[in-house]
């Protein structure tokens, strides 16, 4: 997998997360210490099946990369939003019982 594409999409994935709260886990998980969020964001882009095409760098021969980072990091970003969202409400639930 294409390291500098990867790097790129992180940038841009920490980007749309900017205005998050520096509690959340996604922060944490991802952002809180590059290094670290890197090789973890890194370590999921190469197990999600949603980007296997990743794997094979003649995918994106001939592709801006900058613009195809940002649409791997949009997806991913809307993945976040999603989980985020069920942890919240299942959070909610625990509080409630």
């Amino acid at each position: 997998m294409n390291e500098e594409l990867l790097k790129l999409a992180y940038q841009s994935l920490k980007r749309q997360f900017d205005d998050i709260s520096k509690d959340s886990w996604i922060w944490a998980d991802f952002f809180e210490d590059e290094k670290v969020g890197f090789d973890y964001f890194k370590k999921q882009i190469e197990q999600d099946e949603d980007f296997a095409s990743l794997q094979d760098e003649t995918y994106y021969l001939g592709e801006d990369l900058d613009e195809l980072a940002y649409d791997i990091a949009y997806e991913i970003a809307s993945k976040l939003r999603e989980n985020d969202f069920f942890h919240q409400c299942g959070q909610c639930m625990l509080e409630n019982l």
